[in-house]
């Protein structure tokens, strides 16, 4: 197969269409933040910083949030997906301490997923399921072994 290739002027107004624009108005997105901050304190902007911690509760804490700003790398792995054109991990709402698990059908899990440890403060057998609520909450619970009982950890989003 034979092909002939010729060239064709570029308009500068083409190029414009290729130029890299922020996606987000980060002046904007810190005005807002600033309004939040002014309504409800400043303890109300955080975000999730991770740590050493075998339990999901004890990898992160909240710290903070006083501005975006562009490029930072303590993006998470799910943004770092997202702009590499793969589908984003899914986003676990974990309560900040567990809670007995409400009473309610759970119509479907998955798991066990076992983390154990702990020993030298005091030991810890847990067994984590994704579960299925009948209204289609999605839920990450866990049966603690030593406890002898069902707990909320957080929920899917």
């Amino acid at each position: 197969m034979e092909a002939e290739l010729f060239g064709v002027p570029l308009d500068i107004e083409q190029t414009r269409l290729f130029a890299r624009t922020p996606r987000r108005d980060l002046d904007a997105a810190n005005r807002a933040l600033a309004r939040l901050r002014a309504e409800f304190g400043s303890a109300a902007v955080v975000r999730a910083r991770l740590r050493e911690g075998h339990l999901p509760e004890a990898a992160f804490l909240w710290e903070p949030l006083e501005r975006l700003e562009e490029g930072r790398e303590e993006d998470g792995v799910a943004g770092r997906e997202e702009r590499n054109g793969a589908s984003p991990t899914l986003v676990r709402r974990i309560l900040e301490r567990p809670t007995a698990l409400p009473a309610g059908p759970i119509v479907d899990r998955l798991g066990p997923y076992a983390i154990s440890g702990g020993w030298w403060v005091h030991p810890i057998h847990r067994d984590y399921y994704f579960a299925r609520a009948r209204r289609g909450d999605l839920l990450w619970i866990y049966y603690d072994r030593r406890r002898q009982r069902w707990f909320l950890q957080g929920a899917v989003e």
